[in-house]
């Protein structure tokens, strides 16, 4: 019994004895932090320069190889110019051919005079008609007094008031009257007739001199664009070599020659290194903060200082894209002009991008690894006071890489456990380094 005591007071001596555990802890500072983000990123030319046969010859050998220097005009690969002088004749030939049916088809006299002469005779006839259709209206008032006459004279002879003689001169005279007035609108259809087919010739005339003022149209056209095509014939044939059209660098050869070409053959593209720019597809939700001339940090690689740049343009338009765990994605494409062009940086490298959206200076501030997460989301750290572990809620501000800003939760100068390890708790007693 008395050598059980002596081991429990032992073993309460031993437990009463045992130093709290040793740990980490950090001051919570104020500090400059920068809000940003991180894109993979590719350089490209934002415009490439295709040297192309200019018309069907024969070129010399390419000597350039991708990579080489070019200035603006200078001899690329030279060319026969032989196919081009050959079209520049026939175009020649074409355009004198159509110089003189333009000049035909520019003498409209025989369709003016032909409608001045139906114009006439349509006036002509109008002024007929007019006087024949008078001579009926005349007609037709004798006939009808005529008619008058003969029934005055019909109704005195059968009272006998009158000889059978007047009768007979009143009826011939009533017959005379109706054929003339029968007469007269015969001439009268007759010259309605005339009429209608001097109207057809005039606008037959009318209409031939439309189609020859169309065809004079049709010709001064046909000549323009003759005119044109020798023009480019006779540039094509003055050409002995294909120049370069700036000064750059040969990006791909695609003929070497020698050898005969079709005109449009592509034998090189060029490009120039102010036209170097780098491109990145960001989430949709990052582009947001984003505006143009955001600067951006192009990093090539570990160990590497990054080159500057800035976003030049956001394009109006997502995409989905799968992640590399398979995962559907909403980016964008955001373009980004370098500040300056660096000598040994070409088409197609991949770069680092970490878009800068905002710089916070003197907030507070904490290491990551400081923070812990409860499953509620919400953070928390280890605060010492008195040598006792004190859990202390905290609000997140913007973060880094290895920092993040407390917005509410500590104040600065307190110290908080640097990288809490499982097992500490609040109201643990802890040591700290001296």
């Amino acid at each position: 019994m008395r050598l059980w005591l002596i081991g429990l007071t032992l073993g309460l001596a031993a437990c009463g004895c045992a130093r709290p555990p040793l740990v980490e802890v950090t001051k919570v500072s104020r500090a400059d932090l920068v809000d940003s983000f991180r894109e993979q990123a590719e350089t490209r030319l934002r415009k490439i320069y295709v040297v192309s046969v200019p018309a069907a010859g024969r070129i010399g050998r390419i000597e350039l190889e991708p990579g080489d220097q070019v200035r603006a005009g200078q001899t690329l690969v030279s060319f026969d110019r032989l196919p081009a002088q050959s079209e520049a004749t026939e175009h020649r030939a074409e355009v004198a051919q159509l110089q003189a049916e333009e000049r035909l088809a520019a003498d409209d006299a025989p369709e003016i005079a032909e409608e001045a002469r139906a114009e006439a005779l349509v006036s002509e006839a109008g002024r007929r008609l007019d006087s024949e259709r008078a001579v009926v209206s005349e007609m037709e008032a004798v006939a009808t007094q005529a008619r008058l006459d003969l029934d005055r004279a019909a109704t005195l002879f059968a009272q006998g008031a009158t000889a059978r003689q007047q009768l007979e001169r009143a009826q011939l005279d009533e017959r005379r009257a109706r054929a003339q007035v029968l007469e007269a609108k015969g001439r009268l259809n007759s010259l309605k007739a005339l009429q209608e087919a001097v109207g057809h010739q005039l606008e037959a005339a009318r209409a031939q001199r439309l189609r020859r003022l169309h065809q004079r149209e049709s010709s001064q056209q046909q000549v323009v664009q003759a005119r044109e095509r020798l023009e480019r014939s006779l540039h094509e044939a003055s050409q002995n070599f294909v120049t370069a059209p700036v000064t750059g660098v040969v990006v791909e050869r695609f003929q070497q020659g020698p050898g005969p070409m079709p005109a449009g053959e592509k034998l090189l593209s060029l490009g120039r290194s102010q036209d170097l720019e780098a491109m990145s597809e960001v989430l949709t939700q990052d582009a947001l903060r984003l505006r143009i001339g955001t600067p951006v940090q192009l990093y090539p690689g570990p160990g590497r200082p990054p080159h500057l740049a800035h976003v030049s343009r956001i394009e109006p338009r997502g995409f989905t894209k799968l992640s590399s765990l398979g995962v559907e994605q909403k980016r964008v494409r955001v373009l980004m002009q370098l500040d300056k062009i660096p000598p040994n940086l070409g088409a197609g490298y991949r770069l680092e991008a970490e878009f800068v959206v905002g710089k916070h200076p003197q907030v507070l501030a904490l290491p990551r690894p400081a923070l812990l997460q409860k499953p509620d989301g919400s953070f928390y750290v280890f605060k010492v006071v008195a040598g006792h572990l004190q859990e202390q809620t905290v609000e997140l501000g913007v973060s880094e890489d290895l920092r993040v800003s407390i917005r509410s939760g500590l104040a600065e100068g307190d110290t908080v456990v640097a990288a809490p390890e499982s097992g500490l708790k609040d109201g643990d007693e802890v040591q700290t380094p001296p």
